[in-house]
Parts: C-alpha cells; sequence; structure tokens
C-alpha cells in the first residue's frame, strides 16, 4: 500500500499487488498546460485540486484457519467530490497525473491468493461492488 503518488491507482506486477491510496484531502497538478488565464484566475489555489471530505480506506485481512484458501485482503474505499475547481479547469483534460487517477475516490478491491491467475470480477470504475482480485 502507497499514499505516496496523491492518487488512486491499482495494479499486479509479478502476482504482487500494489495499492495506491489517494491523498486525503486532493491533489498538486500544478497548471499543466501553462495557460496564463488559468493561472491567474485560480492563483490562490496555486495547482492545488482539492477534495470535499478527506478520503480514506479500510483494509481488512482474513486468514482461513481451516486453509480452504489462503486468505483474503478486503480493501474498503470511499467515493468524494471536488471541492472547488476540478483538474480539467486547471487544463488536465485526463483526470490522470504522474500515471494514477486524481479522481476524489479511494477505491474498493477484495484481493485473494487462491488461484494462479488475477482476474477482475468488476470494473474498478463502476464500484457498485469490490472488484475481486486473485493472485496465485
Amino acid at each position: 500500500m502507497n499514499g505516496h503518488d496523491h492518487g488512486d491507482d491499482f495494479k499486479v506486477v509479478d502476482q504482487v499487488p500494489f495499492y495506491t491510496l489517494n491523498s486525503a484531502y486532493g491533489p498538486w497538478i500544478g497548471f499543466p498546460n501553462g495557460d496564463a488565464d488559468l493561472v491567474q484566475k485560480y492563483e490562490y489555489l496555486h495547482g492545488y485540486v482539492p477534495y470535499d471530505r478527506a478520503l480514506s480506506a479500510v483494509v481488512t485481512i482474513e486468514s482461513d484457519a481451516n486453509r480452504k484458501h489462503s486468505g483474503v485482503i478486503r480493501i474498503e474505499g470511499m467515493q468524494g467530490n471536488y471541492e472547488s475547481v476540478t483538474p480539467a479547469e486547471l487544463g488536465l483534460v485526463d483526470p490522470y497525473w504522474n500515471g494514477v487517477s486524481v479522481e476524489p475516490r479511494a477505491s474498493s478491491f477484495v484481493i485473494s491468493f487462491d488461484s494462479m491467475k488475477k482476474e477482475i470480477k468488476d470494473s474498478i470504475d463502476e464500484q457498485k461492488e469490490m472488484p475481486r482480485i486473485n493472485i496465485g
């Protein structure tokens, strides 16, 4: 689990899950296109995009004493909103900065280590149910 990148992300590299927990209050993206009018209009933000609430996630690690499965990690995140200005208003067309999403959310996942391949059953964007990732 990483919180340094100030964004929301999940990936599996060599069967190791990497979860990036979003910044609590929002990312600093600067003014990506350097538009002088935008810099003047939003100068007070100094390139910062505040969220309307502090984002967080609850992580639960479960193991099976009967060894029927090797364990499950549940990450229950939350959804927020932008407080005042959006990244698009500061000139960032795609809501990704430094390779991670700067949308106001901490995604939810269920990670299982039972199978040899990774499976994501639900789309990260839908967030109706936590995506299940199986890692061998």
